[in-house]
């Protein structure tokens, strides 16, 4: 995933304008050329963090396994949508929060689906007694 061409400082004046009640999510996207989504999780994320949500080191950010599984959880649970939880935990992008709620569902039924081929097994071994 590439990052993004906007600057820290930017998005981070976009964000204010929206605050201060310059215009709505359509009238700023429109004036800046961004997604209105995008404008969206970053007034989100500015609310919470201020510029420094803005603020990435260099590279890619790792999360572990014990943060995906918080911040998955929390989605399918209902405690906030996809934009909410990036937008509370700091996330990334929402890209990022939905493939580990993909993942994450896949995993789920391929266990689900280890557990039924094991109780077979054990129901032939019991009827072949």
């Amino acid at each position: 995933m590439s990052k993004s061409p906007y600057t820290p400082e930017f998005r981070a004046k976009v964000s204010q304008e929206y605050l201060n009640g310059v215009g709505s999510y359509d009238y700023i996207s429109a004036k800046y050329e961004i997604g209105k989504k995008t404008l969206h999780q970053w007034v989100a994320k500015y609310r919470i963090y201020g510029i420094a949500a803005f603020v990435h080191k260099s590279g890619n950010t790792s999360y572990s396994s014990d943060f995906k599984i918080l911040c998955v959880e929390a989605v399918l649970s209902g405690e906030g949508s996809v934009d909410d939880i990036v937008a509370k935990y700091n996330i990334s992008s929402r890209e990022v929060l939905r493939n580990w709620v993909k993942r994450y569902n896949v995993n789920r039924e391929l266990e689900e689906k280890d557990m039924v081929v094991k109780l077979l097994k054990k129901v032939k071994e019991f009827e072949r007694m």
